[in-house]
């Protein structure tokens, strides 16, 4: 199975906390375990945030990111809508992703008062730019706010969430006025500790121990818990790390019970195709009945009938399967540039 297209995914890991019952804080991802019942939550404050991304040097790195809504942008004068990823200064260096053009943004991107900047993947850079090169500086309007476009990631990177395709990302910064979710706080989420929003990914250094990491980071995220946050609960809510080579598990574990789905119509579909090609098949022997009587007659054999009818189906065959070799790469991406 392959991991996420960057590079050495296998040093990526995911962070998640998991108590019995929810802290009393808003958070904006979580689940209930169905096998133990625990409170699984993926998000933490900025502030905790940014103590773990601390905290984690020298062993490892820890990068931030939160998907928001789908926004609109206008790239020149043309208006589009994107998928949107805030990201942490140092989130594309922590993942190991690579570019296609210009560069990607940096922690001095992520700074107060820093200019607003943008990366755009590279299916985004095709619709919205035709991939030309000019892309790189020119002005892209999300939601209403410039940003200056200043790279493209590599073509074959969607992200860290399998199963969603990310055209736009934006520093935590430089993006708050982006978000409506963000506009309607009354208190600032890069201040609040009581909303907990910031995803987290991290890469460990080769020789570092993933154990000794975790208790590290747990220790430091025990800190940063509020009293009015563990109010009531039996226990505290406790940080650990997961693999993270394909990708956050949550939503990996999401697409692959959709595409078991699929996969499975699409076999029921292929079971019925091949019915019906094996009852045109049929009819047309029938319908060659006197064609084979006339064979036989002058001297054909059964395997020589055999062998005639077996190679006519294996050249139909052989033109099915180029067609769809063909198709395999354009098919694909086109597809893909209509969402």
């Amino acid at each position: 199975t392959r991991g996420i297209p960057v590079n050495r995914p296998g040093d990526l890991f995911a962070v998640d906390w998991y108590a019995k019952v929810w802290p009393k804080v808003g958070h904006w991802s979580g689940h209930i375990d169905p096998r133990t019942g625990e409170r699984v939550g993926e998000a933490v404050s900025y502030a905790a945030f940014r103590a773990l991304e601390q905290a984690a040097a020298p062993q490892a790195t820890i990068a931030g990111f939160r998907r928001i809504t789908r926004t609109t942008t206008i790239a020149r004068g043309e208006p589009s809508t994107a998928e949107t990823t805030l990201v942490s200064g140092g989130h594309f260096e922590t993942v190991g992703v690579r570019t296609a053009a210009g560069r990607l943004i940096t922690r001095a991107d992520d700074a107060p008062g820093a200019a607003p900047v943008a990366v755009v993947s590279h299916r985004f850079w095709q619709r919205a730019f035709g991939g030309e090169a000019s892309a790189i500086g020119a002005t892209l309007s999300v939601n209403g706010q410039p940003f200056t476009v200043v790279g493209v990631a590599a073509r074959d990177y969607y992200g860290v969430m399998p199963g969603t395709w990310v055209d736009l990302y934006l520093p935590f910064h430089s993006a708050m006025s982006v978000d409506p979710d963000f506009a309607r706080r009354k208190q600032p989420l890069l201040v609040t500790t009581k909303i907990w929003w910031v995803q987290m990914i991290g890469r460990k250094r080769p020789d570092a121990d993933a154990a000794a990491v975790e208790r590290r980071l747990d220790g430091v995220f025990a800190q940063t818990l509020e009293p009015s946050a563990l109010e009531g609960l039996p226990t505290r809510p406790k940080l650990r790390l997961r693999s993270g080579w394909r990708g956050y598990e949550f939503a990996r574990s999401a697409v692959v019970t959709t595409v078991s789905i699929l996969m499975g119509l699409a076999a029921l579909v292929l079971l019925v195709a091949c019915a019906n090609v094996g009852g045109l098949v049929a009819a047309k022997m029938c319908a060659r009945r006197q064609e084979t009587a006339m064979r036989a007659a002058r001297g054909a054999g059964r395997l020589r009938l055999a062998r005639q009818y077996l190679t006519e189906s294996m050249l139909l065959g052989t033109a099915a399967g180029a067609v769809g070799l063909a198709l395999d790469n354009p098919l694909p991406e086109g597809l893909l540039l209509l969402f």
